[in-house]
């Protein structure tokens, strides 16, 4: 079993059109994989699994220049996919992403 990996997704805002959205949107990890968010935005963000509660991975959202902290997809076994989007703003359009969880076999 090789070592997990820790991965960062940005939240960052098109100053042209003052949206946020997360980078890279899509995001393919292995099973025991960590990710995190940092946020590189004026504005609060929260990221929430669509099939989950606001709180499940960040409990309070995450002030201008933060990160949260790691989320490990450790689930056994995991969904092949958790869709998610900023609960601080729930219906942007552009506040959406996706983990696809790999489980290494």
């Amino acid at each position: 079993m090789s070592e997990p990996t820790i991965w960062k997704i940005t939240i960052e805002e098109d100053k042209k059109t003052n949206t946020a959205s997360f980078h890279p949107a899509s995001l393919s990890i292995t099973q025991n994989d960590g990710v995190f968010w940092h946020n590189n935005t004026p504005n609060p963000h929260q990221p929430a699994p669509d099939n989950g509660t606001s709180d499940q991975w960040v409990s309070q959202p995450i002030p201008p220049g933060g990160q949260s902290p790691q989320v490990v997809f450790d689930d056994n076994p995991p969904a092949p996919s958790y869709p998610y989007h900023c609960a601080v703003d729930p219906k942007a359009s552009t506040e959406k992403g996706v983990i696809n969880v790999n489980t290494g076999n």
